[in-house]
């Protein structure tokens, strides 16, 4: 058996696809990436399948006491394909429970 195959071989697959939300804030700088993570996951919608940060920007073309971070949610139903109302509902109390600490949508 291949490499690739024994990888798949051992994967569980997911019966329905997963969607993929990208999310770009700004915030305090002295806001933890962890405190925002939190946030995220603190939203109980039980299609939240992963959450990774994958950009923090302080600089020149932000306030100095703001940062850039941006995260990518994974969203995926076990028992259904997930529509855009229902994605885009969780995405909203994402937002909502992200303005709490003060983190806002990058314009």
């Amino acid at each position: 058996m291949g490499v690739l195959a024994a990888v798949h071989a051992g994967a569980a697959e997911a019966k329905f696809p997963a969607v993929t939300r990208d999310l770009s804030l700004v915030c305090d700088r002295a806001t933890p990436a962890a405190q925002l993570e939190k946030a995220i996951r603190s939203v109980k919608s039980g299609i939240i399948e992963d959450v990774k940060l994958f950009d923090v920007y302080e600089g020149d073309r932000i306030s100095a006491d703001k940062k850039s971070v941006a995260y990518s949610l994974v969203l995926r139903a076990p028992d259904r394909t997930l529509t855009d109302e229902e994605c885009t509902d969780v995405v909203n109390k994402v937002i909502d429970a992200l303005s709490k600490i003060g983190a806002v949508l990058r314009a």
